[in-house]
């Protein structure tokens, strides 16, 4: 789970800083690389996958690509921490704050910076296993 800190000018002109949460299950993340071209994903002979997402997907496709990973990984965490609460309302509320434009132009200038945001809501392993079930399915 990554939390992200957003400072931002909200719409009364009033700087705001807030606590984003961002996530994704192996479910989730499944669903998201099931959407992607079959040949994304290119199996390594040292164990390591090698994926080609600027290679297959273009400019547009890879910010399509990371607007969906932002808003899928949007959620709020519980009190009690047991879950994290993702649903299309929250999601639509998101992307219509400044804090969804701040932190889509920062992805869209800085790939790094985008880079990190997926490896950081992505749990541990599961890229890799991910990608297995993937190239198994496709």
């Amino acid at each position: 789970m990554l939390k992200k800190t957003i400072t931002y000018t909200d719409y009364n002109g009033k700087e705001q800083t807030e606590d984003c949460y961002f996530h994704l299950n192996r479910v989730e993340l499944m669903d998201i690389a099931l959407d992607l071209p079959d040949d994304i994903v290119d199996p390594s002979v040292d164990g390591e996958v090698q994926v080609h997402l600027v290679d297959k997907l273009g400019t547009k496709g890879m910010f399509e690509f990371i607007k969906t990973v932002v808003t899928k990984s949007y959620g709020v965490k519980s009190a009690d921490g047991r879950r994290f609460i993702k649903s299309a309302e929250l999601s639509d509320e998101f992307t219509q704050t400044p804090m969804f434009d701040k932190i889509m132009t920062e992805f869209a200038t800085d790939d790094k910076s985008a880079a990190n945001f997926i490896k950081a809501v992505i749990p541990g392993d599961a890229a890799k296993e991910v990608s297995n079930i993937v190239s198994v399915a496709n």
